[in-house]
């Protein structure tokens, strides 16, 4: 074939697969039958009419043997390396149940693996009867004749016992299969969990990737928390719920509670074979910046009843 010829086909394929990735022009081309405007499409298109089907056609076979190509060549490259695995804080911490799907190669089953070891192919080909051996078929519509490429010999104009359809001739073929991870409680970040492929008895590493938490905090087993409690509450002291690890906990804040204060709430941390660790809530007070009139007043009245004792003290220091 000529530059020239090759240059227009390139072009005339690269047109056609535009076309076929087009989520709308596919689904107006129909398989040729479905048009809704068959000239503006064409005119679109800019293929001949004669010949479009098959470079439709030529486009879809190149796509799917790129895909496929592309996929074992990756599948290869990653056999015996590590997947990363996406928990939250409190699926590592708590432990949880994961269904992820491993992705391999196994043999063909028609051709047992061997297709891709045969050699001399061309051996005993014989001309496809479909096609007649032009590797076209002709598809007459209403309005137009198309030629497709032939689908029984895939446009070779000829069969061949010994291709195997199914893995394309490479042996193997890429498969998936679903397998349920198991993640213990108290897993960390970097932690590896190897699990076994059921149908092939590989085994398959995955790292935890864990979220960071913006409520929790963690140290070794225990658990880290913050609450935060008004002037009056710090004050006054009282009962507070908090959310905990495994379910809401009441806590008990004594009055004149000062900020940074600990409250540790034993064996409500994490939980594993190494023990179990304690939730430490920290308790915050808050100071607002901005007061009402009457929040205003009730401070001033407050500021006037309290003992100078912090007066005095600075009066002793100096």
């Amino acid at each position: 074939m000529s530059s020239g010829r090759s240059l227009k086909h390139f072009q005339e394929i690269s047109n056609a697969y535009h076309i076929l990735t087009d989520e709308n022009k596919r689904l107006e081309y129909d398989q040729l039958g479905g048009v809704k405007d068959e000239k503006a499409f064409l005119e679109q298109a800019t293929v001949n009419p004669t010949i479009l089907g098959q470079r439709l056609d030529e486009a879809k076979k190149l796509q799917a043997e790129t895909d496929a190509n592309d996929e074992i060549n990756n599948l290869k490259q990653l056999k015996g390396k590590s997947f990363e695995l996406s928990l939250s804080f409190e699926e590592a911490a708590n432990g949880c149940k994961k269904r992820v799907n491993i992705r391999y190669l196994r043999k063909c089953g028609k051709c047992g693996g061997k297709s891709q070891l045969m050699t001399h192919r061309d051996v005993g080909k014989e001309p496809c009867r479909r096609c007649n051996g032009a590797g076209k078929v002709t598809k007459r519509t209403v309005t137009f004749t198309a030629e497709k490429t032939c689908e029984h010999c895939k446009g070779k104009g000829f069969i061949n016992r010994r291709d195997c359809e199914p893995c394309g001739n490479r042996g193997f073929i890429a498969s998936g299969v679903e397998v349920l991870v198991k993640v213990p409680p108290g897993s960390k970040d970097g932690d590896v969990i190897t699990i076994q492929n059921p149908n092939t008895q590989e085994r398959v590493n995955y790292r935890l990737v864990v979220e960071r938490s913006d409520y929790f905090r963690r140290d070794g087993l225990n658990v880290h928390s913050d609450k935060l409690i008004t002037i009056s509450q710090a004050i006054l002291g009282g009962s507070f719920t908090v959310r905990g690890l495994h379910e809401p906990v009441e806590i008990r804040v004594d009055p004149g509670t000062q900020t940074n204060s600990e409250i540790i709430i034993k064996s409500k941390g994490i939980r594993c074979e190494n023990g179990v660790g304690n939730h430490v809530v920290t308790l915050k007070v808050f100071i607002p910046t901005k007061l009402s009139m009457k929040q205003r007043l009730l401070i001033l009245s407050l500021a006037q009843a309290e003992d100078p004792i912090f007066d005095r003290q600075n009066l002793k220091d100096k």
